[in-house]
């Protein structure tokens, strides 16, 4: 059976449809962002886990900031600690920072918390000629900038500690500006605090807003990203790998190019599985959302004439999670899942979610088009999940790291080739009911199907958006063809093995006419060697 295009749908509690894949996820923290302080209300930590800052001297009002509020502490007597227990255990790495406006030096010796351990066994501070420093223990040396930073102008400073490799690294806005490896005593973070590290410390004098701390060194890139924010659209891609979500060979167009054998019969088919992955927006402090509720139609492009066959094989992955190790807390990132393996007891004729082009008619839906969707809520409370973003939960096997921040693997797919010649590209497009990150409505969301690092048009996913749509000059993120031949197959032995690797290394940087060009641009070079490690043990059927 045929298909061209399968719906993920994510929705809320109470609703019932048939779908590809329908989704839900409401609301908790990951655990890697350990604590963030917007100050746009109050001190309080919006990451979820609590860990709100309280005044424990002076004063400390809010006043216009950066981005929203910020702190303002008065370089007298203010000063704002964090008794939540113990945030950051020794010989553990961290990621810690802020943006700061500083108003003055402090006077004398010592140093004005920026945000830090009382201790000093973590953090970063403003120093009386003007420098900031970044610790990682007490007894360690620090890393300090090399010049006096200018008061009066907003500055975003971050320090990482690598536990591993012992070392310290401060930037300036979002780049590294002073490196110090080598920390004799790495302590913990057991009281973090703001202005003024303890009784006869120096206190700061300036502003502070969206502060954070995460357990984890932040790559290079996610540093940039902070101090330069800007809001981003959420993202979903496809990827070959359900570990890796760059795995594939990209082509010079951009888009995921993957070849299948032309087999005898539909029976003989060749498999390949594909992964979609997820990330979600980002505010503009840089930071990202939490993506609530989705819907996504997989289309691919011919219509009902495909040369691979969508098997009934579209899976959510939705895993379990102890929420803050508490016993019998264990919750699903989806409250509500609908894949290809669910039966509705309601609707027992609805239960498979791929249906053929004959029963598409039938149901007078759009020709090319089987799976139904669901209701998206605009409101959440009550919900129950875990969801996507806006960092992984510890211990999350369907999360990865990519240097632009973490992604999510949200389903499965598999689609197996037919026996007919020609090419076919996949598209993703948001679904029927839209999508939304916590706290705003589908309205507000946008989305852009590309993985991150490359660019693509950007959807609005509100009711008057972009539904079920391919926007003019986005790229399918799949494009499959399926031939007699084996791609890569450079000694046409019917197999991409080493000697095709082989045939690659010989031939590489020539421009004379080579099998090795896999490619056929009339050059042996990298691209090619993609190519062969893409196809790379594919026999002929």
């Amino acid at each position: 059976m045929r298909r061209s295009r399968c719906a993920i749908v994510a929705i809320d509690v109470g609703i019932r449809a048939a779908a590809c894949v329908a989704l839900l996820w409401p609301a908790t923290a990951a655990a890697a962002l350990l604590g963030r302080w917007s100050f746009d209300r109050d001190y309080s930590d919006s990451s979820g886990h609590g860990h709100d800052f309280t005044l424990a001297g002076g004063s400390a009002p809010l006043v216009a900031g950066r981005f929203g509020q910020a702190v303002s502490l008065d370089g007298v007597s203010s000063r704002l600690v964090n008794q939540a227990g113990q945030l950051v255990a020794g010989q553990q790495s961290f990621t810690l920072g802020a943006h700061v406006l500083f108003r003055t030096p402090p006077a004398g010796a010592g140093e004005a918390a920026i945000l830090g351990d009382v201790n000093h066994g973590g953090g970063i501070a403003y120093a009386a000629d003007g420098r900031v420093r970044a610790f990682a223990g007490g007894a360690s040396p620090y890393a300090a900038s090399p010049a006096a930073l200018s008061p009066g102008v907003w500055r975003h400073i971050v320090e990482t500690f690598d536990a591993s490799a012992q070392t310290t690294r401060l930037f300036i806005d979002g780049l590294p500006v002073a490196t110090r490896t080598g920390v004799v005593n790495p302590a913990s973070i057991d009281v973090l605090a703001m202005g003024q590290r303890g009784p006869g410390s120096p206190v700061l004098d300036g502003l502070v807003d969206e502060a954070f701390l995460f357990d984890e060194v932040l790559p290079d890139a996610r540093v940039a990203a902070l101090a330069q924010p800007q809001p981003a659209p959420a993202r979903f891609w496809i990827s070959r790998s359900a570990v890796d979500p760059a795995a594939g060979y990209v082509g010079p167009s951009g888009s995921l190019e993957v070849d299948l054998l032309r087999p005898a019969s539909a029976a003989q088919g060749e498999y390949a599985a594909f992964h979609i992955w997820a990330q979600p927006g980002r505010d503009a402090a840089g930071f990202f959302k939490q993506l609530q509720n989705l819907s996504l139609n997989i289309v691919a492009s011919d219509g009902s004439a495909a040369v691979v066959d969508v098997l009934d094989s579209v899976r959510l992955v939705n895993p379990r999670f102890d929420v803050d190790d508490q016993p019998g807390s264990d919750v699903s990132r989806f409250s509500m899942a609908y894949d290809s393996a669910y039966v509705d007891p309601l609707n027992p004729n609805l239960s498979l979610k791929t249906l053929s082009p004959d029963d598409i008619a039938a149901l007078g839906l759009a020709d090319g088009v089987y799976g139904l969707t669901a209701t998206n809520q605009t409101t959440f409370g009550g919900s129950v999940g875990i969801g996507i973003g806006p960092w992984p939960l510890a211990g999350d096997a369907s999360s990865a790291a990519t240097p632009l921040g973490p992604a999510w693997r949200v389903a499965s797919f598999t689609v197996r080739s037919l026996p007919l010649d020609g090419p076919t590209g996949f598209h993703l497009q948001i679904g029927a009911r839209g999508m939304s990150h916590a706290g705003e409505l589908t309205a507000d969301a946008q989305v852009m199907f590309a993985s991150p690092g490359q660019m693509g048009p950007v959807y609005r996913a509100g009711p008057a958006g972009d539904r079920q749509i391919t926007l003019a000059g986005d790229l399918p993120e799949v494009v499959i063809r399926v031939s007699d031949e084996v791609v890569g197959d450079a000694s046409g032995d019917n197999r991409v093995d080493g000697g095709d690797f082989l045939a690659w290394q010989r031939a590489v940087a020539t421009t004379a006419p080579s099998p090795a060009d896999a490619d056929g641009n009339g050059a042996v070079d990298a691209a090619d060697l993609a190519i062969v490690l893409a196809n790379y043990g594919r026999p002929v059927l």
